[in-house]
């Protein structure tokens, strides 16, 4: 058996042509990405970055409503400040840390650069077991005389 050394070298062209005809690689050169993918994957990859901002804006906490929308939230979130006060007195509000919606929840006005908090909205009178009242503010999240 002899190797293919033994062969004249334009024969050995022809062999080599002829295998790379058979597999459909003679007179073609090498293929990179077609335009059209890489255009496809840089407009997803910008639709992506697009949705990623929209979704961290939305889930901050902080939401452009007008001003009635927030006076009416604020009102509702009151309601359950004094609700929850009316089961303790002023003396347990000082010593617990209850996070109510009423200091949570913040709002940006229409029309105001600074975000609200509903202590700055309304006003939230608060009523305790022993009868003694007072006007509700937060510290931070938490609800404070």
């Amino acid at each position: 058996m002899g190797t293919l050394n033994n062969f004249p070298r334009a024969l050995l062209r022809n062999k080599r042509a002829g295998v790379l005809k058979s597999v459909g690689l003679t007179g073609k050169r090498s293929q990179g990405m077609p335009m059209e993918f890489i255009v496809i994957a840089v407009i997803t990859v910008l639709v992506l970055l697009v949705l990623i901002v929209i979704f961290l804006q939305g889930s901050s906490g902080t939401s452009v409503i007008d001003t009635q929308t927030a006076i009416n939230t604020c009102n509702s979130e009151c309601v359950f400040a004094v609700q929850y006060t009316k089961s303790i007195t002023q003396d347990d509000l000082k010593t617990t840390s209850p996070s109510v919606g009423f200091c949570s929840k913040t709002f940006q006005l229409k029309g105001y650069t600074a975000t609200k908090h509903c202590s700055d909205i309304v006003t939230c009178n608060l009523i305790f077991t022993d009868g003694t009242g007072c006007k509700a503010g937060c510290n931070g999240n938490y609800l404070r005389c």
